[in-house]
């Protein structure tokens, strides 16, 4: 099974939110990257999704 992986912009533009706003829900742990490697953090489409849900 293949995971699907977005970067910060990609999960911003899905989640319709400011980067200050995606800013705060990573600083409270709620959107967690799965790949922390710098320059790039990359964000699991299924917990995305989870959110978008909510």
């Amino acid at each position: 099974m293949e995971i699907a992986l977005l970067s910060k912009e990609e999960a911003r533009r899905l989640l319709k939110i400011s980067r200050s706003t995606f800013w705060r829900l990573e600083k409270k742990d709620i959107i967690r990257p799965v790949q922390s490697l710098l320059p790039t953090r990359r964000y699991r489409l299924a917990d995305i999704e989870k959110l978008v849900m909510r």
